[in-house]
């Protein structure tokens, strides 16, 4: 967005790429011009959000880049298919059923009283994250064109700053970054995103009408990363100690193998084309037809069933990961795929969950050993 003294100066036509006359009278022509537009064009809305009076996702006429896009050769019943399968991969790949399932709930994590959150996935190279984060973007549109960076999927080649601006401009659509470490971020950086992102990153607009600054509706949603190293590692304790609270941190391998990411994706024209190659963004389309809030609640209560909350410090994890097994148990209700993907979060969720238990004490351990020990 561009304030008053923006159009004065004409530094708005840097920014933009365009070529401005040096000419003062030029630039106030030209800033005349943008402003009387402004108070007679129309006002609409280009975010995407939850419609108050159906409760699904709003798709704008003018989508965000990659977001919605679907092969234009592939029908609906032939993408769905293709969903239907890489479901029937997740039998051995959990984490990636966990990350499908997340990015599935993500629009309505707001709406159903979950906090916003990071969902980071770490490891080496060559281990599935980028497959794994390809595929659950995929669920939204195309993640598939390699260069082709844009709002869905691209490189993290966004500052701390700029980030944003970006989150709002999608109003609760989830985003996804890969390699981190391309960011050349601080740790402090990353958790004043984590703690940003928890609490509803707002973007700032300008009002060409009055020449000021206001701020537009917050971001709600799911922030999806890959790196190296682990996100939360250094930004853990002390005036950070809530950042863990706040991040779902899986670790690579989120493939089974490399011969099931190639059966993922696949661009080789030599080969076989990928599962993702052809159906991607078709059961993002079919989520915003026929989901609203009511029935993303039905399945965080349903989720709820399968695993209730547990106590203690465990909890706050714990709301979200129940929230991704709702978007497991959405998807495979909407694609007749029974619990297959619930199934494969599940396995992947007890581990995860079993982590954050708290260490035994002293007695608990000497009773596991003795089972007899403190009866009298």
């Amino acid at each position: 967005p561009f304030n008053a003294d923006a159009l004065r100066s004409g530094s708005w036509a840097n920014a933009l790429g365009i070529a401005l006359s040096y000419d003062p009278k030029v630039i106030q022509a030209v800033a005349t011009a943008i402003t009387v537009h402004a108070k007679e064009a129309p006002e609409c809305e280009s975010t995407p959000r939850l419609s108050p009076e159906t409760g699904r996702i709003d798709v704008p006429a003018e989508k965000p880049d990659q977001y919605f896009e679907t092969h234009p050769q592939v029908e609906r019943t032939e993408g769905l298919e293709g969903w239907r399968a890489i479901v029937a991969e997740t039998a051995a790949a959990p984490k990636l059923a966990h990350m499908m399932g997340a990015s599935a709930i993500a629009p309505f994590v707001h709406a159903l009283g979950v906090k916003s959150h990071t969902f980071s996935v770490t490891g080496a190279a060559q281990r599935g994250k980028t497959q794994g984060l390809r595929v659950a973007a995929g669920i939204w549109g195309n993640s598939i064109e390699e260069g082709n960076a844009g709002s869905l999927f691209g490189p993290w080649n966004l500052s701390h700053m700029a980030l944003p601006q970006l989150l709002g401009e999608l109003g609760m659509l989830p985003i996804y970054r890969d390699e981190g470490g391309l960011a050349k971020m601080s740790k402090q950086q990353w958790a004043q995103i984590i703690y940003s992102v928890s609490e509803g990153v707002s973007r700032a607009r300008t009002d060409l009408r009055a020449g000021r600054a206001s701020i537009g509706a917050p971001w709600h949603g799911i922030l999806f990363t890959t790196s190296n190293a682990r996100l939360t590692e250094g930004i853990d304790s002390g005036e950070n100690q809530g950042i863990p609270r706040r991040v779902v941190e899986l670790d690579a391998p989120i493939t089974a193998d490399a011969e099931q990411a190639l059966r993922l994706i696949n661009s080789d024209p030599t080969k076989p084309r990928g599962l993702l190659n052809g159906c991607y963004g078709h059961l993002g389309l079919l989520i915003t037809e026929t989901i609203d809030t009511a029935k993303a609640s039905h399945y965080l209560r349903a989720a709820h069933e399968l695993r209730p909350l547990p106590e203690g410090d465990v909890a706050d994890v714990a709301r979200m990961l129940l929230a991704h097994l709702a978007g497991s148990l959405m998807i495979d209700d909407l694609l007749g795929a029974g619990d297959q993907l619930a199934q494969s979060n599940l396995s992947g969720m007890d581990e995860y969950l079993a982590e954050w238990a708290a260490p035994e004490t002293e007695a608990e351990r000497l009773k596991s050993w003795n089972p007899n020990a403190g009866l009298s």
